[in-house]
């Protein structure tokens, strides 16, 4: 199974559980927005009073991932069912930001800036 193949099963699962529960109703493309915004939120209070050094090894703590997947399932799922609600193609999105961030962001001007370039 390629990895486009096992994103397709995962969003036919995600419709499923919706339809399931007819969550549709509620899951218009402004309230996935809103939902997918929450979940943000929670995600980074996962991390929020963790210093910038330690985040990374805060983050491998088994607990500590087990919070950060739960909340980035949360999102993905929101995000795929956003995709399929509003017809936008998920990899192709990523994939058509991928190469506008390419012209925003060259190799030489952007390489170890946080910086957008001018």
């Amino acid at each position: 199974m390629t990895p486009e193949d096992d994103l397709q099963e995962i969003e036919r699962e995600i419709l499923e559980f919706v339809r399931a529960r007819d969550w549709q109703q509620f899951h218009d493309a402004k309230n996935l927005c809103m939902a997918i915004s929450a979940e943000a939120g929670e995600l980074a209070a996962v991390l929020r009073w963790v210093s910038n050094d330690q985040a990374d090894a805060v983050a491998q703590q088994p607990d500590i991932r087990r919070q950060l997947a739960a909340e980035i399932a949360d999102i993905g799922i929101l995000l795929l069912e956003l995709c399929h609600r509003t017809g936008i193609p998920f990899t192709g999105a990523i994939r058509g930001k991928l190469l506008t961030n390419e012209i925003n962001y060259p190799v030489g001007p952007s390489r170890g800036s946080a910086e957008r370039p001018e």
